[in-house]
């Protein structure tokens, strides 16, 4: 790893939606906490609301996971949708999310909830 100073000034937040898949979801979140740069960064996690039955213990497993431990990031921010807003359509949970954080910001990250990243990503694409 490069071990270059930190000169980016401003860091865009991460957009991560999610709905029931752990086992992709937890790697994506740790390998993005180890990224040089994660503590300088926000983080929205877009948790939906379980459509049926076989979402339930993923949803639970993702909600309790983000609620016990003290991630690294500048801010964890865990946004529970109290029904489900499904993955198409202008009120999708991802459409949603991402109309939300454009009013506040002018640059944000997406990330599909089962992307692994390299300790560099975030630097390399703040400086981008």
């Amino acid at each position: 790893m490069c071990n270059m100073p930190n000169t980016i000034s401003k860091y865009a937040p991460v957009v991560i939606p999610t709905l029931c898949r752990y086992d992709c979801f937890i790697p994506c979140v740790e390998s993005l906490e180890k990224c040089v740069g994660a503590e300088y960064t926000e983080v929205y996690v877009a948790l939906d609301f379980p459509l049926n039955a076989s979402h339930e213990e993923g949803y639970k497993k993702i909600s309790n996971y983000l609620a016990s431990r003290n991630f690294k990031f500048k801010a964890l921010h865990v946004i529970k949708r109290e029904h489900n807003y499904g993955v198409h359509g202008k009120d999708s949970n991802v459409n949603v999310i991402l109309r939300e954080l454009w009013q506040q910001y002018d640059r944000l990250i997406f990330s599909e909830d089962d992307n692994l990243f390299s300790p560099n990503f975030l630097q390399f694409i703040n400086k981008g």
